[in-house]
């Protein structure tokens, strides 16, 4: 699974990869000059022989990285999107030339689905944490500024200066 930062993808969590990969997924990954399809509003990607697919063939890292590092031969990867704003992505390999099915693909889309709106119960988790440590600190501010002496002179006024 990979984040987007609205530059780039970023590995937020792998299982089941090659120390290889995983090395080399940890690498921030930025869409290429043609674009990501998955930025250009596609739901899914589905690549059922990965090295007669056309970014392998053109060389695309990524994908390089997925054959010959992972020994990956059939892909799927599922956009993960909160309206229409990409979030991430999640992504499945198996290392035979197999197409995911149909029940497959609804369950794998089902799971992003999940994810999303675990992504956005952590933002939310967050904002409210941030709010609070906030509050908090005004909170103990105004505490201060209770506790001081009553007898304060306005700022800019000469104390020396009657009323």
């Amino acid at each position: 699974m990979r984040t987007y930062d609205g530059e780039r993808f970023h590995l937020a969590a792998s299982r089941g990869a090659s120390a290889e990969l995983l090395e080399f997924q940890r690498e921030p990954l930025t869409p290429g000059p043609g674009g990501f399809r998955l930025l250009r509003g596609e739901a899914l990607i589905h690549v059922p022989d990965i090295i007669e697919g056309a970014a392998y063939q053109a060389g695309a890292p990524a994908q390089r990285a997925l054959v010959e590092l992972g020994g990956a031969r059939s892909y799927l990867s599922v956009a993960l999107r909160k309206e229409k704003a990409l979030l991430g992505y999640m992504s499945f390999y198996r290392r035979e030339v197999r197409p995911f099915s149909d029940k497959q693909i609804a369950l794998l889309q089902n799971f992003a689905a999940q994810a999303v709106i675990a992504m956005e119960n952590a933002r939310l988790i967050t904002e409210t944490r941030e709010a609070l440590e906030q509050q908090t600190a005004t909170a103990e501010v105004l505490q201060v500024i209770n506790s001081s002496p009553g007898d304060l002179t306005p700022v800019g006024r000469d104390p020396r200066q009657g009323q």
